[in-house]
């Protein structure tokens, strides 16, 4: 993607244009301006990494912590959070799309936490698995590039039971 690549600078109607072979001329007979373009692909972005997982997620038979599970695997096996930070520097300098970015995390905070609470989780307990969740998996792809699947899904597995793990029991342990 050009803005992970050449970030806000590479989103110059040329430069686009350039990187998937067409005019400028074709490029404007399918977004009105720079600026419509910009307001398509955020809303594109959001429907991917945010829309499309919930609704996944929502068909999943199981219990609140099947469901955060699959909700981490598929995040990782479709490769979903690969443009966040990309996307999250972007929309800084188009403050337009900022309050639409407040929605997304709000959206992406609630539906995470709904699932945490199912699973028993209030208060600070809470709070944190719920941002906890939400930072690492913003980040993960972009700290660890590299790592391959088995790998990833080795430690998916791990932090769940992290995240997940009813704090009585570990105090019980100690």
């Amino acid at each position: 993607m050009q803005l992970t690549r050449k970030g806000n600078l590479g989103l110059s109607i040329e430069e686009l244009s350039k990187s998937i072979g067409v005019t400028k001329g074709s490029f404007y007979w399918h977004f009105k301006s720079r600026y419509d373009f910009t307001l398509k692909l955020f809303d594109y972005w959001a429907a991917i990494s945010t829309t499309k997982v919930m609704e996944h997620v929502n068909h999943i038979e199981g219990d609140a912590s099947e469901r955060l599970l699959c909700l981490t695997r598929f995040l990782i096996k479709k490769d979903i959070c690969r443009y966040e930070l990309a996307i999250r520097s972007w929309v800084q300098i188009h403050p337009v799309l900022i309050p639409m970015l407040k929605q997304i995390d709000l959206r992406r905070y609630e539906f995470v936490s709904a699932l945490f609470k199912e699973i028993g989780f209030a208060g600070n307990d809470l709070e944190m698995r719920v941002r906890t969740f939400l930072v690492f998996y913003s980040l993960e792809m972009t700290l660890y590039p590299n790592q391959n699947m088995d790998d990833r899904m080795k430690y998916l597995e791990l932090r769940h039971s992290w995240l997940t793990e009813v704090e009585n029991k570990r105090h019980q342990t100690k």
